[in-house]
């Protein structure tokens, strides 16, 4: 029989050959919370050159969170996880703020949490950049995924709206199939010309 921890892996891995990234945009709990600090007027712009860079850092995770650690250290991720930790620690603390008793790795994934709170405030989307392991997972489904988003590139008059209103800092006019891409539409939105869609198939 398979490893656990390949369930959920060879789960997400299906859904992303549907849609992509588009588990990012439409049905994470963190990335919710990252659209509603992106409301906040304190978000910063990263230069390119290093902005390219630093989304490499969320494929390092991947291998070193997810597939090495789980080999030597157990599933130790899963207890620093912000994901976790905003939908699991943090509802559990506050139902049973009683009873609730910290397991050792509490401060630091608090640490880590506050960190993580930091970090979108000052860059919209800045988890999902940078440093989020399960969009790493999926990241390279997005060029073959069932669903995605179409830029009809003869017809763009290049007004970049939908470059300043992508939370990923994709350049959408020149995009084709990126990895980035989250499926969450608001370039779709902007488009004055109407020549951005979701397709299906290729």
């Amino acid at each position: 029989s398979l490893p656990l921890f390949l369930y959920p892996i060879l789960t997400i891995s299906t859904l992303a050959t549907m849609i992509g990234r588009g588990i990012c945009g439409w049905l994470c709990p963190i990335g919710l919370l990252q659209r509603l600090t992106s409301r906040f007027p304190v978000s910063k712009k990263i230069h390119p050159n290093l902005e390219r860079k630093l989304r490499y850092i969320k494929y390092v995770n991947l291998v070193l969170l997810v597939i090495v650690m789980p080999h030597f250290l157990g599933f130790m991720f899963t207890d620093i996880c912000p994901i976790g930790f905003l939908v699991g620690t943090i509802p559990i603390g506050l139902i049973n703020y009683d009873i609730f008793v910290p397991n050792p790795f509490f401060f630091p994934a608090l640490g880590i949490f506050i960190l993580f709170l930091i970090l979108i405030l000052l860059v919209n989307r800045g988890w999902c950049r940078y440093f989020c392991p399960l969009g790493a997972l999926m990241a390279p489904f997005n060029k073959i995924s069932l669903i995605h988003v179409s830029v009809d590139k003869e017809r763009c008059v290049h007004c970049n709206r939908c470059v300043e209103v992508c939370p990923m800092g994709i350049d959408v006019p020149n995009m084709d199939r990126s990895t980035e891409c989250i499926l969450c539409g608001r370039c779709i939105e902007a488009c004055p010309e109407g020549i951005i869609s979701y397709r299906v198939g290729r």
